[in-house]
Parts: structure tokens; sequence; C-alpha cells
């Protein structure tokens, strides 16, 4: 929920810009905005650019209220990657 606040809040979404917020690896960061991808919340990948957000700031308590995400998607930011 962290991660898709901020991407809904700056506006765009892209790995680098989640790892250095969260302090995670690549390999989370991506999966996180995979994740994203596959549940409507931003774009597909374009090239280098960053990925477009698909919904509102009035969408985020709608797709968590509704746990559009089950729990296998969970992620803890407090936890560094092994990388």
């Amino acid at each position: 929920e962290p991660a898709v606040r901020l991407v809904v809040t700056s506006g765009y979404a892209s790995t680098s810009m989640l790892q250095r917020r969260f302090k995670i690896g690549y390999t989370r960061a991506a999966r996180i905005v995979d994740v994203m991808e596959e549940q409507g919340i931003v774009g597909p990948l374009d090239g280098a650019k960053p990925r477009e957000v698909l919904i509102g700031k009035g969408d985020i308590d709608r797709i968590f209220g509704k746990q559009l995400f089950g729990d296998d998607h969970e992620e803890s930011f407090e936890e560094e990657d092994e990388e």
C-alpha cells in the first residue's frame, strides 16, 4: 500500500524510485511494480520511461478496501534484499 500511495501521489512509477524511497533492492522493487501493472494501477513498461499511473488518489482506499492485492503480494519494506 505505501508503494501504491507513493506512485499515485508522484504521478509515475519507476523501480529506482521505489528502491530509493523504501531502501529495497532492485528485484523487490521490480516485483512491486510488476504487481501494480497486473492490478491495473500502472501501465506497461515503455523503454526507459517511468510507467504511467492509471488510477487517481481517490481510487487508493477503494482498492485496498476491496483487498485487490492478495496476501501473496504483500511486501515488507523492513527487510533488505539479500542481493
